[in-house]
């Protein structure tokens, strides 16, 4: 049997990815949200000893087993795995986590990695404008993005930049990866394919996991990336701070959601859209430092940072960074 494992990273259009493998005949979806025993495992890997995990893991294998399907590629959404904040707080090593799975489960389970990367400067901005507070967690001085972008700037960083930086380079993960797993069983994408080629994502993700593609391309055509709102093109707008998020995110909006007709619900996005965008614009010009944007030379010094980090994914896997103005 085989389990394919998608790591992630998160903002890799992981939503959309869901809702297509939720509703394809030919795979068993295990979650996101996690079913049982994956769960439990999740809860495990995260807050327990490696001694414990294992335990974990063996103790659950009967069910691990009975739970995945002889005739469907089973597939597990876990876009945690490969956080940088999510790695950074648990200080757990994943990757060798997901090894002792592998090993515990060799005989019987063929384990296959999904990992889909997305340019470091993009990345930066969505997981921003998403989740300022993990920013801020790490350093108080980037609840400010200008201050963020400075460490670009600066020609030596202290050791806590260093290590922050560092858990947004790739290759290491790919490496790693590649080494546990074999390379017949690693498979990377990019986000960038999903958004702007998407006929080429469509007929990779479906050769692999035996989707239907006239299928799989609709719904990829009809649903939007979950992205970002911003004034222009360059510059965006914490989401907790938008004037949707305040009344969708209360305990009365939550209550009656699902009561709520969808033409409804869009039309009201709309028009809290567009209140948003007249606000910020104004406020922008008195408060400019409240601006979530990167220049032209803020992507250069970023593309600068990662260049040879992207480069060796590309010299070793093949995956067309540079194309993608990765660097």
């Amino acid at each position: 049997m085989k389990l394919y494992i998608h790591i992630g990273l998160p903002k890799t259009g992981v939503t959309l990815l869901s809702y297509i493998f939720e509703n394809s005949k030919n795979i068993n979806f295990l979650g996101r949200p996690l079913i049982k025993p994956y769960e439990e495992i999740w809860y495990s890997l995260i807050f327990d000893n490696e001694k414990k995990y294992r335990t974990k893991v063996l103790s659950l294998k009967k069910k691990i087993i009975l739970s995945l399907s002889k005739k469907k590629n089973n597939l597990l959404l876990i876009e945690g795995l490969t956080d940088p904040f999510f790695v950074l707080n648990s200080k757990k090593n994943f990757m060798k986590r997901l090894k002792i799975l592998k090993k515990i489960l060799d005989k019987v389970v063929q384990i296959k990695i999904i990992f889909t990367l997305r340019n470091q400067s993009n990345f930066f901005i969505s997981r921003y404008v998403e989740s300022p507070q993990y920013f801020e967690k790490y350093n108080i001085e980037w609840k400010n993005f200008n201050n963020f972008k400075k460490i670009f700037k600066k020609k030596k960083l202290n050791q806590e930049e260093k290590i922050f930086l560092n858990k947004f380079n790739y290759f290491q993960i790919c490496k790693d990866l590649f080494k546990i797993f074999k390379k017949n069983n690693v498979s990377l994408f990019l986000y960038e394919d999903l958004k702007y080629n998407k006929k080429k994502y469509t007929t990779k993700i479906s050769n692999l996991l035996n989707l239907n593609r006239k299928e799989t391309i609709k719904i990829i055509s009809n649903n939007q990336l979950n992205k970002a709102t911003n004034i222009n093109k360059k510059i965006y707008i914490r989401k907790n701070s938008q004037l949707s998020f305040i009344l969708t995110n209360n305990k009365f909006y939550i209550n009656f959601n699902k009561k709520i007709p969808l033409v409804i619900k869009r039309f009201l996005k709309k028009i809290f859209l567009i209140i948003d965008k007249f606000y910020y614009k104004i406020l922008f010009n008195f408060k400019p430092e409240k601006k979530i944007y990167l220049n032209e030379n803020d992507i250069k010094l970023i593309k600068k940072f990662y260049y040879k980090d992207n480069k060796n994914i590309d010299k070793y896997f093949k995956v067309g960074l540079k194309k993608n103005k990765y660097y």
